[in-house]
């Protein structure tokens, strides 16, 4: 029979506000703009400026800022990050940022490197995450045949893993500090996820119980987080078929967020008011983007969420999921953004309003969105109710000024985004080449807005040529009918 060992921390903590400075160098970075920011939620995986800076020209940057709870802030410039773990009982951290050697140049996916820090005590909350992470990579790596046991979900590997979870529970017991114990706790759920997740009811039934029924909700817990996330993967898809047709109902029909609460009580999954609640604000935000669902219910039981819930901290998550599914949805309005064009104008799109606005995101390492550029430069002399608006997005400006000299013809707005990546995450590009096209009024009129050409032989012939065209024709004067000549 299969033995599992739970955990044995029970210490009892308080957390308040605290303040935290940051003193750092980042020589590598001069005159760029670093960010100290952390996620709102897990949910929405929106992000929150703790504070900003200009690093001057010895590199040096200088943060401040409040944290609520300890929890995993990032320090990034550009499309580098670092870790860096927020602990209440260190005030200030000194901290170099080093030059980022690995990150390609035909990549929009955020890098992260290794933040080094400075006379970093060994019982700080760190460098006691990094001990822990070597422990476990010893455990997981160390040997080789345990990985294969796991893959297997075999029995061998859940007694080595409970003897795991001994010798970290006695290496860190002496520590009080919640945030470690459930960083541990939470890692080791979630290998035991892996190891159990082909294994039915009776598996799943135990993880909940031991890891999330009788344990408070820790929202600012990255592995806590990520083991919620996973195990309620698809909440309306958890429960069995009997549930999930009430469910649809609740949803699709009745538009009632206490119907659909009813219905999921019925599961063994949803039976913790406050753990129900946030995997219900998780699956309605699943639920909007599937064509099984009625997008304006959804909608509408988060918004009951949002200003109803008797959990202040869901109806934050509530409002930042609301956020995040609604943006760039036809008639929302487009995210603004300042930006200096080849010329040294500065362009804002704001006052790109009276016409239609078609922005492109392109890099010299993306072949595709570089013969795009000659076809939008045949739209520009086509299209005269058209804003063009290209955003370059390569590492070093230096390649985006190579790109200007060597095509001086293109005389529309070609910008370079100057490591805003908040422009990225505001307009949701991941991959190249992206578009967007805007309604005079400042609104979304499509996202992602067709390209200049096919996408694909096979795949889809229309471009945004055809929406142009159909534009000018719907809004077209006819001319007046003459009698007696040619019409």
């Amino acid at each position: 029979m299969l033995r599992l060992v739970a955990f044995i921390f029970i210490l009892i903590y308080s957390e308040a506000s605290f303040a935290i400075t940051i003193d750092g160098n980042a020589l590598s970075y001069v005159n760029q703009t670093i960010k100290w920011i952390k996620k709102s939620d897990y949910l929405s995986n929106q992000y929150t400026i703790i504070d900003k800076c200009k690093i001057d020209s010895n590199g040096n940057f200088n943060l401040e800022g409040e944290v609520p709870n300890s929890c995993l802030t990032e320090l990034s410039i550009g499309m580098s990050s670092g870790f860096l773990y927020a602990d209440k009982n260190t005030e200030k951290y000194t901290i170099l940022f080093p030059k980022d050697t690995t990150t390609s140049q035909s990549t929009l996916k955020k890098h992260y490197i290794q933040l080094i820090f400075e006379d970093l005590p060994v019982t700080e909350l760190n460098s006691l995450l990094l001990d822990f992470n070597l422990q476990l990579d010893y455990f997981l790596f160390g040997d080789t045949s345990k990985l294969i046991r796991m893959a297997k979900h075999e029995i061998e590997f859940q007694d080595s893993l409970n003897a795991f979870k001994i010798k970290i529970s006695n290496r860190y017991k002496n520590y009080r500090i919640k945030y470690l114990h459930n960083y541990v706790r939470y890692e080791v759920a979630l290998m035991e996820q892996m190891a159990h997740q082909n294994k039915g009811e009776k598996y799943r039934y135990y993880l909940y119980k031991t890891y999330l029924s009788e344990h408070p909700i820790n929202y600012d817990n990255d592995a806590y987080m990520e083991f919620f996330n996973q195990f309620y993967d698809q909440p309306f898809r958890l429960v069995n078929q009997d549930i999930i047709e009430k469910v649809d109902f609740s949803i699709n029909n009745l538009n009632s967020l206490k119907e659909l609460s009813v219905a999921l009580e019925n599961s063994i999954y949803f039976q913790e008011k406050e753990l129900a609640e946030l995997a219900i604000i998780k699956g309605l935000g699943n639920a909007f983007f599937s064509y099984s669902y009625n997008r304006n219910n959804v909608l509408s039981i988060l918004q009951e969420i949002a200003k109803e819930s008797k959990w202040e901290t869901h109806q934050k998550i509530a409002k930042n999921m609301i956020f995040t599914i609604e943006k760039l949805l036809p008639n929302t309005f487009a995210p603004l953004f300042t930006l200096k064009n080849q010329n040294d104008s500065i362009i804002n799109l704001k006052s790109y309003r009276e016409k239609y606005t078609y922005i492109n995101f392109f890099a010299t390492w993306s072949s595709e969105s570089i013969h795009d550029m000659e076809i939008i430069n045949q739209l520009k002399e086509k299209y005269s109710f058209v804003n063009f608006i290209s955003i370059n997005l390569n590492k070093e400006k230096t390649t985006f000024n190579d790109y200007i000299h060597n095509n001086n013809q293109y005389d529309w707005n070609i910008c370079y985004f100057n490591n805003q990546t908040e422009i990225l995450t505001d307009y949701s590009v991941d991959h190249l080449p992206s578009y967007v096209l805007i309604n005079p009024d400042g609104t979304i009129c499509q996202f992602p807005a067709y390209p200049p050409s096919p996408l694909s032989k096979g795949y889809s012939s229309t471009t945004i040529d055809e929406t142009f065209f159909n534009i000018e024709k719907k809004n077209k004067v006819p001319e007046p009918f003459k009698i007696g000549g040619k019409n």
